[in-house]
């Protein structure tokens, strides 16, 4: 009992187990501009460079507020049974005390503004985190496990 890598695992799933739609990250590669974009987001598993997922999008930003068009096909693990989803996300502007505007996504089953949306593994439609209650990966180390992921960064570094 208590040994290494004896922390909380199972549970809900975390953000790192799925995809993620970052706004920010999604803007600052001019993927979403103002205007109608089309195009498609790849990820791919870090170090390997294998595909993980695809998926489409069409895009319309104006000055204020937009929309995004996701369209994608997801094969279920255990039955082989696909999916496809085609759906759209709202974007609006906050206005930020000094000036300008700040984006952001109107989550599909909340309603709340935020700035990444999750899709975990098993669901078919991106959402926040709040909406599919995801925890982080750090949250289900115990403290041993965590003082010695600390370490391993600072050797890292």
């Amino acid at each position: 009992m208590g040994g290494s890598n004896s922390g909380r695992y199972g549970g809900r799933p975390t953000v790192e187990s799925g995809l993620t739609l970052d706004l920010y990250r999604l803007i600052h590669r001019r993927l979403f501009q103002s205007g109608h974009r089309t195009g498609s987001i790849i990820w791919s598993r870090v170090g390997t460079d294998d595909r993980v997922g695809e998926i489409g999008y069409h895009a319309f930003i104006d000055d204020e507020s937009g929309f995004v068009r996701l369209n994608y096909t997801m094969t279920n693990a255990y039955s082989g049974e696909k999916s496809s989803s085609d759906y759209t996300i709202a974007l609006q502007t906050t206005p930020q005390p000094l000036g300008g505007r700040r984006w952001w996504f109107v989550c599909p089953r909340t309603g709340n503004l935020v700035a990444k949306l999750h899709l975990p593994n098993g669901a078919h439609t991106f959402a926040s985190r709040k909406a599919y209650r995801l925890g982080y990966r750090s949250q289900r180390e115990s403290p041993r496990d965590r003082a010695r992921s600390r370490t391993q960064d600072l050797r890292y570094k």
